[in-house]
């Protein structure tokens, strides 16, 4: 009852190639909700559709002005534009506004929307950023308050030898 919303991120190393030139970008995962939570509309195009939130629909991405106009050159042709992401073809679906404010651990250049698929040598999970906006009448320290009586589950002790044991160096 503290928080309006959430909005998660995950920065990820990729390759992005448009027109088969490389472009360095920095790519970042943003959550469903991610977008609206910090209160960004895309000036051009739209947002992530909650469908593609799924592996195999996730083929999408939301880029900054700046790498529009200097990766993309402008381009009011974008939307629907394909461009290669680690080798994914992924569509341009839109662009954000000029000069858009966003916190510092969720800026990037290029997003995708977040999901997570935790596979057998994934033990730790992603690393996340995550940021809440507050409800209209809560003060930081009501939320303060409320985050201390969060409890994480407790992870599983690994010995540093079962860990030698089972990866190679």
């Amino acid at each position: 009852n503290v928080f309006a919303g959430y909005a998660a991120i995950e920065g990820r190393m990729a390759n992005v190639v448009i027109a088969d030139e490389p472009a360095p970008a920095n790519h970042v995962a943003i959550s469903l909700d991610g977008f609206r939570t910090l209160g960004i509309v895309p000036a051009l195009g739209r947002g992530f559709l909650p469908e593609e939130y799924r592996r195999g629909s996730d083929n999408v991405v939301v880029v900054t002005d700046d790498f529009w106009r200097t990766r993309l050159h402008a381009d009011p042709a974008v939307l629907d534009r394909e461009i290669l992401i680690d080798q994914q073809s992924c569509k341009v679906v839109g662009v954000l506004r000029p000069g858009q404010l966003i916190p510092f651990r969720f800026q990037g250049d290029v997003y995708r929307p977040l999901f997570f698929e935790l596979g057998p040598r994934d033990r730790f999970g992603p690393g996340i950023h995550v940021v809440g906006r507050l409800r209209p009448g809560v003060s930081p320290e009501v939320a303060r308050a409320a985050l201390a009586t969060v409890q994480f589950p407790s992870l599983p002790q690994i010995q540093a030898s079962s860990i030698a044991e089972r990866e190679p160096v």
